[in-house]
């Protein structure tokens, strides 16, 4: 599976790991994993960490993963999610996601290019 993810028990700190072409069914699997997992924690931050991914939607099925990940969190407490890209192509289809999605609901979600950044960011109440 090209999706690899890490739950950290004591923190429910989520890191996934994406390489390759993946799917957005993929990535729908791997969030309805996550959430019923038994250390899953709706507060807790979480890295989707692309820079490995090879990442060619086209924009309705972004919106269809928005629409699923919006009701899939309705119900959960707004925990951070930062999302690494390595390319400009990249940031800009995630920075898409972003956008539809941050409209729907009340999670944070910031595209990040550095790794260190982002888990700053992840780390920093604000």
């Amino acid at each position: 599976m090209p999706i690899e993810t890490n739950i950290d028990a004591d923190t429910g700190f989520r890191t996934h790991t994406v390489t390759g072409d993946f799917s957005l069914d993929a990535v729908r699997l791997t969030l309805e994993e996550a959430y019923a997992h038994s250390d899953f924690r709706p507060e807790a931050a979480a890295l989707w960490d692309l820079t490995g991914a090879t990442i060619d939607f086209p924009t309705e099925e972004i919106r269809h993963l928005a629409d699923f990940v919006g009701k899939l969190a309705a119900d959960k407490a707004p925990g951070k999610v930062a999302l690494l890209v390595s390319r400009e192509l990249d940031d800009g289809v995630v920075k898409m996601y972003e956008t539809i999605l941050g409209g729907q609901s009340s999670k944070p979600i910031v595209v990040f290019r550095d790794m260190e950044e982002a888990k700053r960011w992840l780390f920093t109440d604000d």
